[in-house]
């Protein structure tokens, strides 16, 4: 499914519909860089695939649970026909890591959901990747591949805000965060409550700083369709 550009899903409504990504970012980020973020969120310009650093590797791995397959050097193929220099040197280790994740377990597939979460006049998608059973565990996983190593911090905002906009799942449901380059699983089935009244300030504090921002004129042939 081709995600939606942040300028135009937003081009419809006053009120602005983020990725769980750039939340979590702004939430890191302390003084004027968060009003920077911001800028840049709201001014993006449209979705692009041919953008998207991590796009291959990501349906591959999707594919592959999909499948069923037991192959797990079939991830490879994520490089087949790649030329662009930065992901020949970034996807082999992230490839590996995926394969150190896998290792022996037993592993198979059924579809996440998604959903929002929604804070006053702030949206936030909410679209895990995975659906997993894993060693008969039920899991829903987001991938993060970026080199820079996932903190704990960052995590538990993530699968807080993940069980906060899909509740009603299986019970023993686990929650997950997949560091990809160092196959290190961050996982909770009932994540603390105890960050929520400061995630729903940091989403007041977005919609206020993206309600100062003046929009960008309009640009030809760019629909204004959510």
């Amino acid at each position: 499914m081709k995600k939606k550009n942040n300028t135009i899903a937003n081009a419809a409504s006053p009120h602005p519909i983020i990725s769980l990504t750039d939340f979590v970012d702004f939430v890191a980020k302390t003084g004027r860089p968060k009003m920077t973020l911001v800028k840049q969120v709201k001014q993006r310009p449209e979705y692009d695939p041919k953008e998207d650093f991590w796009r291959r590797l990501r349906s591959a791995i999707v594919d592959y649970h999909k499948s069923g397959s037991t192959d797990k050097t079939v991830l490879g193929g994520a490089l087949d026909g790649v030329t662009h220099k930065p992901k020949e040197s970034a996807y082999p280790a992230a490839i590996k890591g995926y394969q150190k994740f896998l290792g022996r377990k037993a592993i198979s597939w059924y579809q996440p959901p998604t959903k929002a979460w929604t804070s006053g006049d702030l949206t936030i998608r909410v679209n895990p990747e995975l659906g997993l059973v894993i060693n008969g565990e039920h899991h829903l996983v987001k991938l993060y591949f970026k080199a820079d190593a996932m903190t704990k911090t960052k995590a538990d905002v993530i699968i807080l805000l993940m069980r906060e906009a899909i509740p009603n799942l299986r019970p023993g449901t686990k929650f997950a965060l997949l560091d990809v380059q160092r196959a290190k699983l961050f996982a909770h089935d009932s994540p603390s409550q105890d960050l929520l009244p400061l995630l729903q300030g940091e989403a007041a504090n977005f919609a206020t700083i993206w309600a100062s921002i003046p929009d960008l004129p309009a640009r030809s042939g760019l629909s204004n369709a959510a």
